[in-house]
C-alpha cells in the first residue's frame, strides 16, 4: 500500500509537472538545484535530500542555481 501511494502521487506529479533524474541518486523530481561539491567537478543537478547531504561543511561546495519542472501552458 505504501509503495502504490508513492507511485499514485508521481504519476500525478508527471502530469502536473516535468520531473528529471537526480545526478546523485538517480530520484526522478521536480525540483534540483545545480552544484558542485568535489574539486574540480563538473555542475551536477541534484535533489534537495542529495544536495542537504553533501552541501554542510564542504569546502569545495558551490551553488549554481534552482531547476523547478514546471511545465509551460
Amino acid at each position: 500500500m505504501y509503495s502504490a501511494f508513492y507511485l499514485i502521487i508521481h504519476l500525478l506529479t508527471s502530469i502536473i509537472m516535468k520531473t528529471a533524474e537526480c545526478a546523485r541518486c538517480s530520484q526522478l523530481v521536480s525540483l534540483r538545484y545545480r552544484i558542485q561539491w568535489q574539486k574540480n567537478q563538473s555542475w551536477q543537478l541534484v535533489c534537495p535530500q542529495c544536495w542537504q547531504e553533501v552541501a554542510p561543511d564542504n569546502t569545495f561546495y558551490r551553488y549554481g542555481g534552482t531547476w523547478k519542472g514546471k511545465k509551460n501552458k
